[in-house]
């Protein structure tokens, strides 16, 4: 997807020193009706509430631990602190811990993150770098056996579902990075 680099004052891309001054939080829901504003609204009430009533923990570890539990339990209809509809379900959150070996000089490193949860599993690869490369458009959840696959060929791939055929886009066109 689109936007500023994660880490940095005001969109500055910058190097992260100590992997404890980062707390990486990511939830995977299904898209069936809802609206992800909607859900970022939720999600943005519930951190604000979380981080306040954390202030006085130990430190950023059990910050973050609290902030991903928090999150969780919002999007699982527990502790809602606004009035909210829950259309979509929501598969997990889970909190991604960096150590030092994740800090690399040259390159990129992957990093998967396993989501179960409401019947499915999905695997999430995030890709650390010290490149700014663009990413690369026009990746797709298949709707049929619930993989991504690069949907900027003319032809889609081989589903693996019901027989071998062509995958079928579903849902958002997400931008990542390619190196």
């Amino acid at each position: 997807m689109d936007g500023p680099p994660f880490w940095g004052m005001d969109g500055v891309p910058a190097d992260i020193i100590d992997p404890t001054d980062v707390a990486i939080v990511v939830s995977v829901l299904e898209y069936d009706n809802g609206g992800p504003a909607q859900y970022s609204e939720l999600v943005n009430a519930r951190t604000a509430l979380s981080l306040g009533a954390s202030a006085g923990a130990p430190g950023p570890a059990e910050r973050a631990a609290r902030l991903a539990a928090d999150i969780r339990n919002v999007l699982n209809a527990v502790d809602v602190p606004i009035p909210f509809s829950f259309d979509d379900d929501h598969i997990d959150t889970l909190q991604m811990v960096l150590d030092q070996s994740d800090l690399i000089q040259f390159g990129s490193k992957d990093r998967v993150m396993v989501f179960e949860g409401d019947g499915t599993t999905v695997e999430l690869v995030l890709s650390i770098s010290d490149s700014m490369a663009p990413p690369q458009p026009n990746w797709r959840f298949c709707g049929k056996c619930n993989a991504l696959f690069f949907d900027g060929f003319p032809t889609k791939g081989v589903c693996p579902a019901i027989g071998p055929s062509a995958h079928e886009p579903a849902g958002y066109n997400f931008r990542l990075d390619h190196l």
